[in-house]
């Protein structure tokens, strides 16, 4: 599927969610992301549902 409104930080946003949904580790993507704050990278990200699932059970 092409989409030509594609933008670079759209594949920047694709990038970070990815590495975040990977790790589970918000603060890796952050440091990724330049973020200084995990706040910033979390309103940032867009994780699919069972990543946040599987991120929720590995916290508590």
């Amino acid at each position: 599927m092409r989409n030509d409104n594609l933008s670079a930080h759209d594949i920047r946003h694709a990038a970070v969610t990815h590495a975040q949904e990977v790790s589970q580790n918000i603060a890796g993507a952050a440091y990724m992301a330049g973020h200084k704050r995990t706040a910033t990278t979390a309103a940032y990200t867009h994780p699919n549902y069972a990543a946040g699932l599987a991120m929720r059970d590995s916290v508590f």
